[in-house]
């Protein structure tokens, strides 16, 4: 047999289709949901302290919790009028 007749031959293709599959399987079971529940938590917190902290550059106090209480209220939680924060 030539290396032609070896390329075209359909065990071939076969096995490169299930070598391919056992590849793509593998890599969607390694990536899965919890690398990317992980990765949106850490994003999450990055995005937090980042709001917070361009919140607390303003000026006027007022601005400060207008600020606050339209990121708790984007991020479904409830500002609390009384110690200025929002609760989870």
């Amino acid at each position: 047999m030539t290396a032609l007749s070896l390329l075209l031959s359909p065990k071939t293709w076969i096995g490169a289709a299930f070598a391919a599959a056992l590849v793509a399987g593998w890599a969607v079971l390694s990536h899965g949901p919890a690398e990317k529940a992980a990765g949106a938590a850490q994003a999450l917190i990055k995005a937090d302290a980042a709001t917070k902290d361009a919140a607390n550059e303003l000026s006027d106090q007022a601005d400060q919790a207008r600020v606050m209480r339209r990121y708790c209220r984007g991020t479904g939680r409830l500002y609390d009028f009384a110690n200025g924060e929002c609760e989870r």
